[in-house]
């Protein structure tokens, strides 16, 4: 199955026929009895999982044939024909990484022998090169349903995202914040049509604001400070680093859904986000951990001179369970034209159908003023 990845569709649809997807839940508890791949008799292994495009690389665990991992994965809306495909590699810093074997299970088989919702813990063999048994991993499943979509041949846009929680950026910041913001969650979902969509058209780092002068100015300050950036985006976006949620959303609402239809304790929500090449990446804006940061949008752009948008959006309940996400272009950062904000609604739309309803505005506009006011 061929994806366009200019489009999202899939040139054989049929792959992606009306099957039930299935969400799944997957503990890497520990291994037994891998191969040696160093002269010291041991490995450091490490776990490569995959379901259809979207992995997952567990901690290196040195010395030892043994690994004990107890790391969490999750991934939404896998079709029930997914495999759940496990590789084990020994890690070297120098030349290429050792096979130690795989391990393989059928999302199917899953659904069909085990109760849904419940936390099955799993034997697997590792099976090496040599199609020799030479190992086992043990790993809990528990599935879910999802969703059920209805493909048609016309093909289908499936984006995939990722949800990240970190517990480092309070050390990463210096910060004291709460228990509730030291959880802290960022957003990458894969969009298609930018480079289409803005073309040329990018926004470079703003050279009259003072703070980013800081990072992308001259000088070797400057360098210093893009570093700690790189350290500070690497702290929120890191597979695994607790948990990773990733999965695919296939419609507006799908999207809104992924951060409660931008909610929290009955309050919506502002979130600071850049548009890149290939992904919108997303946080809310008034986290106390984020306080601390020289740059949320920078930040968020692993401290790269220009992204093609940046700012803030929040979403306005319409009711009858209907939203709006609203967009605006407030990045000091990347002072990004307001000229271009058409070119946000009409890329929502290329991913999400005409029924996305999105609003771009400035972020002088009194309207955006009245609509955050009514936030409060």
């Amino acid at each position: 199955c061929i994806r366009d990845r200019s489009t999202g569709a899939f040139a054989d649809s049929k792959t992606f026929m009306s099957v039930q997807r299935y969400n799944v839940t997957i503990v890497f508890h520990c291994a037994r009895n891998l191969l040696a791949a160093d002269i010291t008799g041991t490995s450091d292994p490490y776990v490569c999982a995959s379901i259809d495009s979207i992995t997952y690389k567990t901690a290196v665990k040195p010395r030892t044939l043994n690994p004990v991992w107890e790391e969490v994965w999750q991934v939404n809306n896998v079709a029930s024909d997914s495999s759940l495909m496990l590789e084990i590699w020994d890690e070297d810093f120098i030349g290429r990484h050792d096979y130690l074997g795989s391990a393989v299970c059928q999302i199917s088989q899953l659904v069909s022998m085990y109760p849904l919702g419940k936390s099955t813990r799993l034997t697997l063999d590792v099976i090496d090169k040599s199609s020799q048994k030479h190992g086992e991993i043990d790993i809990s499943i528990a599935v879910t349903t999802g969703v059920n979509i209805q493909i048609t041949n016309t093909g289908v846009n499936r984006h995939a995202y990722k949800i990240h929680t970190s517990t480092l950026t309070g050390l990463v910041t210096g910060s004291t914040a709460t228990n509730n913001a030291l959880g802290y969650l960022t957003y990458s979902l894969e969009m298609f049509h930018v480079s289409s969509v803005f073309r040329h058209r990018v926004q470079g780092w703003n050279q009259q604001y003072a703070k980013a002068q800081q990072i992308f100015g001259p000088g070797a300050q400057t360098s210093i400070v893009r570093a700690i950036l790189h350290v500070q985006h690497s702290s929120l976006y890191l597979d695994g680093l607790l948990s990773t949620s990733q999965g695919f959303v296939f419609s507006f609402e799908d999207f809104l859904g992924l951060f409660s239809f931008g909610q929290r304790d009955g309050k919506q929500q502002i979130y600071t986000y850049v548009l890149v090449d290939d992904a919108l990446r997303f946080s809310e804006t008034g986290a106390a951990v984020f306080k601390d940061f020289m740059s949320k949008h920078a930040m968020h752009a692993n401290g790269s001179k220009e992204v093609r948008y940046a700012g803030e959006f929040h979403v306005r309940p319409l009711g009858n369970g209907k939203h709006k996400l609203v967009f605006d272009n407030n990045s000091g950062t990347y002072s990004p034209s307001k000229d271009d904000l058409p070119l946000l609604v009409e890329l929502f739309k290329l991913n999400f159908g005409d029924n996305a309803d999105v609003e771009a505005l400035d972020f002088k506009d009194p309207k955006l003023a009245k609509y955050k006011e009514e936030m409060k």
